[in-house]
């Protein structure tokens, strides 16, 4: 629950220079104007111009204070720059390569982390009461500081210094234990709905999983990839800790390695001028990730878009992380592969929020399930093992839209032409769809909608070719199904078979009778069911199963046990035709999520679409109740984490 109080209007340092031109303005004029006037007059006036001169001057005084408070707390509580290391961070880099800088500056990993202030909290802060059955907070704005004040349970106020996030949501830090630890505020904020909602509701987490709010977590986890070349420094569970990195933020160092070589050889303008003017040549003081072997460079990403598991976490806690860009990951971790010795004890350990190990990242087919670590399911594709496919075949880091970074050259399915141009000059007959259909685009069949994370799905960056064993023996959902979400596994099956002589696999009675999404959806676990309800509201899968049918099965899952299956199937109703003004808050105690579940089943009404009865519904356009209840009745409860 959140209220809003009137937003407190805080004076900035373009107010102080306005006030200043005024008042230049002002002693310009006024012994003009003073002219002629009686001497009182202009005694008065002189008076209360001094006043508001000495005024104005205490309150820039105490304001500037306030500011190096501020500051001083900021350099407390941030991490350490570490130049000694050779880090010399992204504005020594402005001066030689400004329109590089400029690209970099404009993207979401530049702004993944900050400080806290008035430019960068996107969140609501001005006298806002957030709370949920167990815990409020009262946050504050103080001039240019946001504050933290818990209510129940008490404690100190305490105060945000660090933000995370920009482009989905927004997290908050708060000066923790020792030096510079920093501890999680347990609300997030959620960008494009404006409100506060508490941090396990952005999850897919367990229900019983509450008050997530991470005592050390930024330094202990989060620094080795939100910042550059993060240190956690940690020595002990006991000693202070002493975080240090490169530059706050995902910067340039992070990608192309430390720049202090760089910027001290191309002091030299001679030399700077003769790299610019022979840009074939590789400069020998930096790193280039286009310079790099395809393997190298996705390695760059891999270092943070992956999961690994460090040689010696030991070591890594006390030091970061050894990988430079040009390096080989294994230097310091293995990448987590999934079919290599599966069954390795540590990788079926059980978590302490009651999740194998490898159940948190992977789909059980081995395939890479969580938002971030696309690096995973890229070196499990073919085109990259065989072929000469990094993350730069499609991602581009300067010049792209900051929303995916795709290179803007590498739109749809230019990145897949290199290799596959027989592919394209008979597109038919590969895809067996229309041209112009989705189902025609590459990325649709190769690399679906199968990853979650940010309460969204997101393409699988293992690319591979629909099977139907991936959903009904290992839980995967396929892509023609995402798609087609009125059709049975049998259905795709069949068609697989026919025209790629794919192997129909054995097919209990739902999966020949039941639309495959609906069983997802109904009798699937957490993932699954947010991959599908996802699917719901999309465009291409509403163009190829109609839009309207839907309503009732998504319905169901408005009191879904995991709050973020009910972000997603709230927002995928209210993309259906009747539903654009659906009231639904998935943070809502249990009896109004009901309620809401309710009001959604009697707003639907059938719409005369013949579709067969493989979505549950009979000839009068009813829901089949009761293989409704049957499916639900089967559904897979078993926990499940998805660590984004």
């Amino acid at each position: 629950m959140t209220t809003r109080a009137r937003p407190l209007s805080v004076p900035t340092s373009a107010d102080m220079e306005l006030v200043l031109l005024l008042i230049a303005a002002a002693a310009t004029v006024l012994p003009v104007y003073l002219v002629g006037q009686p001497r009182a007059f202009g005694i008065v006036l002189v008076l209360v111009a001094m006043v508001a001169v000495a005024l104005f001057g205490v309150w820039w005084h105490d304001r500037g204070l306030a500011h190096e408070a501020s500051a001083a707390l900021g350099a407390t509580a941030l991490p350490h720059l570490r130049p000694e290391d050779g880090y010399v961070s992204s504005a020594a880099c402005a001066s030689c390569h400004p329109a590089a800088y400029a690209t970099w500056h404009a993207t979401y990993h530049r702004t993944m982390t900050q400080p806290a202030r008035p430019d960068t909290v996107l969140a609501a802060f001005d006298d806002v009461r957030v709370a949920s059955a167990d815990r409020a907070y009262r946050l504050e704005r103080r001039g240019d500081e946001f504050w933290i004040v818990g209510e129940r349970p008490p404690q100190l106020a305490r105060q945000v210094v660090m933000v995370t996030g920009s482009h989905n949501q927004q997290r908050y830090w708060m000066q923790g234990r020792g030096t510079n630890g920093l501890d999680l505020f347990d609300f997030a904020y959620l960008l494009a709905d404006r409100r506060w909602v508490p941090g396990e509701a952005i999850f897919v987490i367990p229900p019983d999983v509450t008050g997530i709010n991470g005592t050390g977590l930024w330094n202990s986890n989060c620094v080795g990839c939100h910042a550059v070349a993060g240190q956690p420094g940690i020595a002990s569970a006991d000693a202070a800790v002493e975080t240090r990195a490169g530059e706050i933020g995902i910067a340039c160092e992070a990608c192309h390695g430390p720049g202090s070589d760089d910027v001290r050889a191309n002091a030299d303008p001679v030399r700077r001028y003769a790299y610019h003017l022979t840009r074939d040549a590789p400069d020998p003081t930096i790193v280039n990730p286009r310079r790099l072997s395809p393997a190298k460079a996705s390695q760059v990403c891999g270092q943070c878009h992956g999961v690994a598991r460090q040689h010696d976490i030991r070591a890594w806690r006390r030091e970061g992380a050894r990988f430079r860009p040009g390096e080989t990951l294994d230097v310091d971790r293995w990448v987590i592969r999934y079919e290599r010795e599966p069954l390795e004890p540590w990788k079926r350990a059980i978590s302490p929020i009651g999740v194998p190990y490898m159940d948190e990242h992977f789909w059980p087919d081995g395939t890479i399930r969580v938002s971030g670590r696309e690096y995973n399911g890229l070196i499990e594709s073919r085109c990259a093992q065989e072929g000469a496919l990094s993350c730069l075949s499609c991602h581009e880091m300067h010049g792209s839209d900051p929303d995916d970074q795709l290179r803007a050259d590498h739109t749809d399915d230019v990145a897949c032409s290199p290799c596959h141009d027989d592919v394209r000059a008979r597109l038919v007959d590969h895809t067996h769809h229309r041209v112009d259909s989705d189902g025609s685009r590459c990325q649709n069949c190769h690399m679906p909608y199968t990853t979650f994370g940010l309460l969204k799905a997101i393409r699988s960056h293992r690319i591979d070719s629909p099977r139907v064993p991936a959903t009904g023996a290992a839980g995967r959902p396929n892509a023609c199904n995402l798609c087609h979400l009125d059709r049975t596994l049998d259905w795709t099956a069949d068609h697989l078979q026919q025209w790629w002589g794919t192997p129909a696999p054995a097919l209990d009675d739902d999966e020949r009778r039941v639309a495959a999404s609906l069983l997802w959806l109904l009798r699937g676990d957490a993932a699954e069911r947010a991959v599908a309800a996802w699917s719901m509201g999309w465009d291409a899968a509403h163009a190829a199963a109609g839009d309207g049918w839907e309503a009732p099965f998504l319905a169901t899952l408005l009191d879904d046990p995991y709050a973020a299956v009910r972000y997603v199937a709230a927002r995928s109703l209210r993309s259906l035709p009747g539903f654009a003004g659906l009231s639904s808050d998935h943070t809502a105690p249990a009896a109004e999520r009901t309620a809401a579940r309710l009001r959604a089943t009697a707003t639907w009404r059938p719409s005369g679409q013949q579709h067969g009865d493989t979505i549950l519904l009979d000839a009068n356009g009813a829901v089949d109740d009761v293989a409704v209840a049957r499916l639900r009745a089967r559904r897979d409860d078993r926990p499940v984490f998805l660590a984004e």
